[in-house]
């Protein structure tokens, strides 16, 4: 079978992309922790996770595009904006896609102050001045609404095989009740749209 092409690929290809018209609707969460091969302790660096998280529109605002340090001030500013109005009826967000970003440890070195050196593209631990690296967008084939109080699970597999590596991913949407709303299929299954060769 052969590689899809038009839309299909498209949308299951990831991006490596500097957001501009964008809004993170949370904090970042954990997915992989890679370790360097010779740390590694069998298996290899594939991984699997599932992620869920409450969107919230009042993070959009300070964490701007996902791109940059988070502004503290402007999310207490629209978190009081969004409070009044989730008072007032909510509302909720619709998700085009994923962005993936990293913190990565450089070196640590065993001093009195445990001194390390870190750079970091997450927000939250934003390095100033980082202009060499960007977040990978993964996107959605059709966008899905996230209601206010709903929540959002995201399932995302780093897969490889002897050549190539690749992602997977998917998302569910479920109401404040856990009722499944919406639910794309899996992109890019077997590294059909995208694969990087090792």
């Amino acid at each position: 079978m052969g590689q899809p092409f038009g839309f299909l690929r498209a949308m299951e290809t990831p991006y490596v992309v500097r957001t501009h018209s964008g809004s993170q609707t949370h904090g970042e969460l954990e997915c992989f922790k890679f370790v360097h091969p010779r740390d590694l302790e069998g298996g290899g660096n594939e991984r699997f996770v599932r992620v869920e998280f409450r969107g919230d529109r009042s993070y959009g605002l300070g964490y701007g595009s996902g791109y940059g340090a988070v502004n503290e001030g402007m999310v207490e500013v629209a978190k009081g904006h969004e409070g009044k109005k989730r008072a007032e009826g909510g509302e909720g967000i619709v998700v085009h896609g994923l962005t993936g970003s990293f913190d990565s440890l450089l070196y640590k070195m065993e001093t009195e102050d445990g001194e390390e050196e870190r750079i970091s593209i997450a927000p939250n631990s934003f390095s100033v001045g980082m202009f060499s690296w960007f977040p990978l967008f993964f996107p959605l084939r059709d966008p899905v609404f996230l209601p206010e109080g709903g929540v959002m699970g995201v399932s995302i597999w780093r897969v490889k095989d002897e050549r190539n590596i690749w992602y997977e991913w998917k998302v569910e949407v479920k109401d404040e009740d856990g009722r499944i709303l919406s639910k794309t299929p899996v992109h890019n299954v077997n590294g059909r749209s995208y694969k990087v060769g090792l």
